[in-house]
């Protein structure tokens, strides 16, 4: 019995020790590994013993009550870490119906916060117009696009200003983002700086 709660248990031990690491410290990469430690190792299999299909199964409630594993959860942050973290964008842990709900969340995120972006934007202008500029002898100069405006542009993986004014749907840039994917074992920023231009 013990032999069998030591083989259920050793990739859990695994998993700690990895998700523990200071360079594996990601949201990223907790669901992808959460759902193949489930799908993979905590599957009851026809030969598992009643103490192991119990501890199996108990391991199982247990990951989806602490980390919330429901329908929901693709609106949280795990699963948009994991859809923008270019190692895992596929979503290979995820079956079809439920990738496609990961990629449209994260669209309709894209879009709440280009929506955001847009009053800011009108009102920083509307400041602008207020003061003259013969009251300061120069013109204002262009603002620096702010923290907030460049994390926009960086999940909606792109900087150019023509696309902006075109007005392009978020659906068309997660296509263009999941056309290309990078390897798991190099950094999730070797995508960003393979297509920053």
């Amino acid at each position: 019995m013990a032999e069998d709660i030591s083989n259920v248990l050793k990739p859990m031990v695994t998993l700690t020790e990895l998700l523990s690491k200071e360079d594996n410290a990601s949201l990223s990469v907790t669901i992808p590994m959460l759902a193949n430690l489930k799908r993979r190792h905590l599957a009851i299999a026809e030969d598992d013993s009643p103490t192991t299909k119990s501890l199996k199964a108990n391991l199982v409630e247990e990951i989806d009550q602490r980390w919330q594993i429901n329908d929901r959860l693709f609106e949280s942050s795990l699963y948009v870490q994991a859809v923008v973290d270019t190692c895992f964008k596929l979503l290979p842990f995820l079956d079809d119906g439920k990738r496609d709900k990961a990629y449209i969340c994260v669209s309709q995120l894209a879009d709440r916060l280009n929506a955001a972006q847009r009053p800011e934007q009108g009102q920083a202008a509307g400041e602008r117009n207020t003061t003259s500029s013969d009251e300061e002898g120069e013109p204002v100069p262009k603002k620096g696009k702010t923290d907030k405006q460049r994390d926009i542009e960086m999940l909606l993986c792109g900087e150019d200003e023509e696309k902006e004014d075109q007005g392009v749907d978020s659906k068309d840039e997660m296509n263009d983002y999941l056309q290309d994917r990078i390897k798991v074992d190099s950094g999730p920023l070797a995508w960003w700086e393979k297509n920053e231009d």
